[in-house]
């Protein structure tokens, strides 16, 4: 994180919503507005196998998480390589919907559904680049 900007951490551990641009087959981004939890180092997110994302990642694992407040007059953008995996996807997924459900046990049940009925993995993208702005006082 840019230490001359100590609000970014928090901003990224309070937000639920970002957008994550992957690359398409023909260059172009492919974006997608994501629920994700930033642990302090990177930002998890998942997704269904079938996706766009997924496939982008597994051919080229390069990703932008970009995270704006409009209301705030902030936003922050994460660039690195991100990590698709189908192991150990329970957990994030619980974590990333407590952000908006605080009820672990319901987020729990809701995520016990979703894996029943969809192959999911999960994506860390650890940033080697971040780009944040504020609006001035």
């Amino acid at each position: 994180m840019p230490k001359d900007l100590p609000w970014v951490d928090d901003f990224l551990r309070t937000q639920r919503f970002a957008t994550i641009a992957t690359l398409q087959p023909s260059g172009h981004p492919h974006l997608s507005p994501m629920a994700f939890l930033w642990d302090g180092k990177s930002a998890l997110l998942t997704t269904t196998k079938p996706t766009a994302k997924h496939r982008n990642l597994l051919r080229t694992p390069l990703a932008t998480l970009h995270v704006a407040d409009p209301a705030l007059g902030r936003w922050v953008s994460l660039e690195g390589r991100a990590v698709v995996s189908d192991q150990g996807i329970r957990e994030p997924m619980v974590r990333i919907l407590m952000k908006g459900t605080p009820d672990r046990a319901q987020a729990e049940r809701r995520v016990d559904r979703m894996l029943a009925t969809q192959q999911r993995v999960v994506i860390t993208l650890t940033p080697s680049r971040t780009i944040a702005w504020e609006r001035p006082a």
